[in-house]
């Protein structure tokens, strides 16, 4: 029996079926998710993905959204995927 492929949009939050940081898809374009995430350094990082190896990260939001309201007190943020 064939797993059905799942489907990500723009602005998703996901991440690895196998662990890892939470990441925003930027892009998506069959077969191909571009993703971006911040690394433990408060880099970031990019990276493309199948769909198969992603799952979608419904909780994250408000972990997401806390760190940038802490991060917009101290600097001006503007972000592009």
């Amino acid at each position: 029996m064939t797993e059905a492929v799942p489907r990500f949009g723009e602005g998703d939050l996901v991440r690895l079926k196998t662990g890892g940081p939470v990441m925003v898809v930027c892009f998506a374009v069959e077969p191909i998710l571009l993703c971006k995430w911040m690394d433990a350094a408060g880099r970031d990082r990019r990276g493309t993905f199948s769909p198969r190896q992603l799952q979608l990260v419904e909780h994250a939001y408000p972990v997401w959204m806390r760190a940038v309201e802490r991060l917009s007190r101290r600097y001006s943020i503007v972000t592009l995927c």
